[in-house]
């Protein structure tokens, strides 16, 4: 479940090429009464606030710290992100995807997703 929580951004990784991304996070199914696509299905949600999302694709793999580096505040949580992906055993890859100012609570990830959902976390004031 996403709650909304201002200074939050949540996290998710993996390697996709660019129309896996648009069929998984992207595209939205407006012919259906079902969830918005299959990235909000997987959250357990029907929808999200598409004005929130964030993200970098690139052709190849690179270090997560290098594939944070363009996206919006990530100066502020880029090193947690790095810990959280390491933990889960994720050093590189090509495809970051964010949601700011929501917290997803979820008991478990499912499996069969094309992302890995990394974690929420806060920004961190600059100093």
């Amino acid at each position: 479940m996403l709650i909304e929580k201002d200074n939050t951004v949540s996290v998710w990784m993996g390697n996709l090429t660019e129309a896996q991304l648009a069929e998984y996070v992207i595209d939205e199914d407006i012919e259906t009464d079902g969830p918005l696509n299959k990235f909000a299905s997987d959250m357990g949600e029907y929808y999200y606030d598409s004005e929130l999302l964030g993200g970098n694709l690139l052709a190849a793999p690179v270090p997560t710290a290098e594939l944070l580096r363009p996206l919006a505040y990530a100066e502020t949580y880029s090193d947690a992100v790095v810990t959280a992906a390491d933990k889960l055993g994720i050093k590189a890859a090509n495809c970051v995807v964010t949601l700011l100012r929501q917290e997803l609570q979820i008991e478990e990830w499912p499996t069969d997703s094309p992302l890995t959902f990394i974690g929420s976390f806060e920004l961190q004031k600059l100093s």
